[in-house]
């Protein structure tokens, strides 16, 4: 009994203090490595080592209000455009009007560009979560969950 418990007691989570609040460690396998943060009401997840997590990718969570609010009129625009095309009603004049952030994920970078996604939940039915994926400051795609 004593070998087993040994060989798989739970182990401690991984944390790491930072500027943005504390960060888990959720995912470690190879070098792909998930830290994670509930901050407010958003749900924040970025890679990194086993140790902690990606500096740049931490600088670009921390701007993250400041990104989104340059993109205010794409998003509002982008989010229209998807909704007409979908044959869905809105009569939203800033996409946070009807749409609140519940998440940040960034996914990974190359060279100066940093490749993220938000999940917005859409406050009216039919209740979707649409996740809208971008590059820097450039949505590239989108999908739509109900």
């Amino acid at each position: 009994m004593g070998l087993f418990s040994k060989l798989f007691k739970p182990s401690t989570a991984k944390t790491f203090e930072t500027a943005s609040g504390c960060f888990t460690l959720i995912y470690s396998k190879g070098s792909r490595n998930t830290w994670s943060n509930q901050r407010a009401d958003v749900l924040i997840t970025l890679g990194g080592s086993p140790l902690e997590p990606d500096p740049t990718q931490l600088l670009f969570c921390s701007t993250i209000n400041q990104t989104i609010a340059k993109m205010n009129d794409q998003l509002t625009v982008y989010l229209s455009n998807q909704l007409n095309e979908a044959g869905l009603e809105h009569d939203f004049s800033e996409w946070q009007q009807r749409f609140k952030m519940i998440a940040l994920e960034v996914t990974g970078e190359q060279g100066e560009n940093i490749y993220w996604n938000i999940t917005l939940e859409d406050q009216r039915a039919p209740y979707a979560h649409f996740v809208l994926f971008a590059e820097e400051q450039t949505i590239i795609d989108f999908s739509m969950d109900t």
